[in-house]
């Protein structure tokens, strides 16, 4: 289930990036163009999860909250509406609830503390980056291999001595230049 924010979600990408049509066949969107309407979607996205559900995803969660329209004590009885909703299912359903933010901003500190993990993504020239406690993009796909970068190098081999990588640097003999 997927309640969308800012029109994020691209279904004819989502169709681009399956193998069959039955992939998507479970997932549900709805999409939000206000805090009410977003509240609103959640509160019958409580109703509508079952132990059936794998996921659900709410991308720029914040970000109808933070419009100029809503005013502040609104917005922050129904975003804590939202986040009580949200923490309910997870811990009746033990689903997997996948959350983006736009940007830090105050509503991000209510967020982070029903999270059981955080990551960061930045796009790069090679795609999206993650990082997080646990996890940090090393690779990414290109139509002839992959790009690696240099954590997952560091990773492999270990990381270098400056010291010693400066000693063997003057010891070495460069094309009989000593």
């Amino acid at each position: 289930m997927w309640i969308d924010s800012r029109n994020t979600a691209n279904t004819y990408r989502l169709c681009e990036l399956v193998e069959t049509e039955r992939t998507l066949s479970g997932l549900e969107i709805a999409r939000a163009f206000t805090a009410y309407q977003h509240f609103e979607l959640c509160r019958r996205l409580c109703r509508r999860v079952t132990a059936d559900t794998d996921l659900v995803c709410l991308p720029n969660i914040t970000s109808l909250y933070q419009d100029d329209d809503v005013p502040a004590h609104e917005r922050d009885h129904l975003f804590e509406a939202v986040c009580a909703g949200l923490a309910g299912l997870a811990e009746t359903y033990s689903i997997r609830i996948l959350i983006s933010t736009p940007a830090e901003n105050d509503l991000v500190d209510e967020l982070a503390t029903l999270a059981d993990r955080e990551l960061c993504v930045q796009s790069t020239p090679f795609g999206c980056y993650f990082e997080g406690d646990d996890h940090e993009t090393m690779m990414y796909p290109t139509r002839g291999g992959w790009q690696t970068t240099i954590p997952y190098w560091v990773e492999l081999f270990g990381a270098v001595d400056e010291t010693r990588l400066v000693e063997t640097a003057y010891e070495t003999e460069f094309a009989g230049v000593a």
